[in-house]
């Protein structure tokens, strides 16, 4: 009876959960019966399937959504009775939470290992071919079962009785995970045996005892090797190999790709060796995660690599082995490594070997604390053992090369490799003086990552103590201070919270009078060129290299950087001095062409250091090799 009166209580909301995941096109019917071929098995309806159980078993709709990573990333939604998918339609997707692709499904990895062959399966088995079943679903739902084989190049029932450990094993799934790997033979390997017997008949004259002897009389017992690579780096390197069209010039190492200040820095340098060397020379390889959301920042043709999407589950120590391995092989011209620890691990650790091969340069932007307030940034763990490997450091502001001399004691000719590199501020319009109606509240403009590092709980009592002021609210980050920004827009008219954004260009910034920027430290972030390209008027903190950017002639520049009260004394003299306003605004805009050019971008790149030649500086490495990668194949491995 209680289950009844479940059921009953339950339907309403399971029907509504349906209609909300049809319409959302996020669900894949075709899909979700081969990744669960049971359902077909059993008769049932793939969404009613889904709809029920999703959240119990973590099943996923479809190939553009994973729903255990859903569930592990986002508590929230964890902590929901919601269906997982059900919760990102209405809630995750207006907040910018994460979403990832599934993992291949059973059937994903059958079809992409191409050893299911529909038309071989329909004339072997014409029982399918009569009942007029779909021959993978069959071969899924029943085929594999019943010891069918998937196709001319995989014999099913050789393989299991072949290799006695399998067990009750899958044999076509143990050989595409584990058995192609491992190097075992997926069918019968008459051709192999062939040549072994040549080979005898080749020296039997030599040893007569080999005449009576068959030594291939039970063929089918004899373990055969196959020679491909076994250990999981060699099979990356393979696929890295095989994805590429021609030997790169340069390769740029990132963590991730995602709506960051770094990255987009990251993607000026990757657009100067694109124009330099041509889009198909200059590889791009995600070295930390598979984090992939701002695709968009690449210039178009450039290739793009994930170590973690290459399917080996490799481990941090095995993707150093990796980047080693490839920079040995490909040799391009130049490394770049921005943010990347894996580089930075390998710099650390093979930094005197990789410089034989290429010239090798990073990036660094400014300290980074823990949550504890300890210094734990990319400096403080790597800079004193790799900088006498690089070939040059490029920063964005000068604070933090004087900083990092001081405080690493860098010798003199080692000083001369750490490059204050001003970034490309976006192209400057001509813009109307800004105005504001009599009487209308300033209307204030903050974006950018919802983090501790830009101090948004500082923003949080700024917005909420000050009335006086229009504030508008753009970013993504931490999903706590995302509901407190959201909470704070619902309880004040004045605090408007408008979530994520992907680029500074598409906000509406004539609709706002000022920009605010809060950072407790920094280096020159991107944000503030953009916001000063766009004519806004700025008031930032004084953290790290923002003072380089922004003085008393060019916004107005907050040294007590955790007080709210000298920037809301700012807020008020832009509002109140449109004259000021102007004439800082004005003087800012003088200082992005005169210092963040893309012509000045490049003749740093080109020219500095100048000792050993920049990220863009033609000459040939002088380590001592004779042979170059383009006299070498890209996939001859060296020893």
């Amino acid at each position: 009876m209680l289950k009844i009166i479940h059921f009953l209580t339950e339907a309403p909301r399971l029907l509504q959960d349906g209609r909300i995941i049809l319409a959302s096109g996020l669900f894949d019917a075709e899909w979700y019966q081969l990744a669960h071929p049971y359902v077909v098995r059993d008769k049932v309806d793939p969404l009613v399937h889904f709809v029920k159980n999703a959240r119990k078993y973590r099943l996923s709709p479809s190939r553009s959504f994973d729903t255990a990573r859903y569930l592990d990333q986002h508590a929230d939604a964890r902590l929901s009775r919601m269906n997982p998918l059900v919760h990102y339609i209405k809630y995750g997707r207006a907040q910018g939470l994460a979403v990832h692709r599934a993992p291949p499904s059973a059937a994903d990895r059958i079809i992409a290992s191409g050893l299911f062959n529909e038309e071989w399966y329909l004339r072997q088995y014409p029982d399918v071919a009569n009942a007029g079943y779909p021959a993978l679903l069959h071969f899924l739902v029943h085929g594999s079962r019943e010891g069918r084989s998937p196709g001319p190049d995989f014999d099913a029932a050789w393989y299991l009785a072949q290799y006695s450990d399998l067990a009750a094993a899958d044999p076509l799934l143990h050989y595409i995970d584990y058995g192609f790997r491992e190097g075992r033979a997926p069918r019968r390997t008459g051709r192999v045996f062939e040549l072994a017997r040549e080979t005898l008949r080749g020296v039997e004259d030599l040893e007569p005892e080999l005449y009576g002897a068959d030594y291939f009389e039970h063929a089918d017992g004899i373990p055969v090797i196959n020679g491909r690579a076994r250990h999981p780096v060699a099979r990356a390197f393979e696929k890295i190999v095989k994805r590429i069209e021609t030997p790169p010039r340069a390769i740029v190492f990132l963590p991730w790709l995602v709506h960051g200040g770094s990255d987009l820095v990251a993607c000026h340098a990757i657009r100067s060796l694109a124009e330099k060397y041509g889009e198909k020379s200059v590889l791009v390889i995600l070295g930390d995660s598979d984090r992939l959301e701002a695709l968009h920042l690449l210039p178009a043709g450039v290739p793009l690599i994930s170590f973690e999407r290459l399917g080996e589950d490799l481990s941090q120590p095995e993707r150093v082995e990796l980047l080693d391995l490839l920079v040995r092989n490909l040799q391009p011209d130049v490394i770049l490594n921005v943010n990347c620890r894996v580089c930075w691990e390998a710099l650390k650790r093979h930094g005197g070997r990789l410089a034989r091969f290429s010239r090798l340069y990073a990036m660094l932007f400014c300290e980074d604390y823990s949550a504890s307030g300890r210094r734990n940034g990319y400096s403080d763990q790597y800079l004193r053992q790799c900088l006498p490997y690089l070939s040059g450091i490029y920063f964005d502001n000068q604070t933090y090369i004087d900083q990092l001399i001081d405080q690493f004691g860098v010798p003199e000719e080692l000083q001369t490799r750490l490059v204050n590199l001003p970034q490309p501020a976006p192209d400057i319009a001509e813009k109307s003086p800004r105005t504001r109606a009599v009487g209308a509240p300033l209307r204030v403009l903050w974006a950018g990552r919802l983090m501790p590092q830009k101090n948004v709980q500082l923003l949080l009592e700024l917005a909420e103590g000050n009335p006086q002021f229009e504030f508008h609210i753009w970013g993504r980050g931490s999903h706590a201070l995302e509901m407190r920004l959201a909470a704070l827009s619902e309880r004040c008219s004045h605090v408007h919270f408008h979530g994520p954004f992907e680029r500074f260009g598409t906000l509406p910034l004539v609709d706002y009078d000022a920009f605010l920027y809060t950072s407790l430290w920094d280096g020159i972030p991107n944000v503030l060129l953009e916001a000063a390209a766009a004519g806004l008027p700025i008031v930032a903190s004084g953290a790290g290299g923002i003072r380089e950017l922004v003085t008393e002639k060019t916004g107005w520049l907050i040294e007590d950087i955790r007080n709210p009260l000298p920037y809301v004394q700012a807020l008020r003299d832009v509002a109140a001095n449109s004259q000021q306003t102007q004439n800082r605004a004005e003087a800012m805009m003088a200082r992005l062409r005169e210092n963040h050019s893309w012509q000045n971008y490049r003749d740093i790149l080109l020219h500095q250091p100048y000792l050993t030649g920049g990220l863009l500086h033609a000459a040939p490495l002088d380590n001592g090799n004779s042979e170059r990668a383009s006299g070498r194949n890209a996939g001859e491995t060296i020893a």
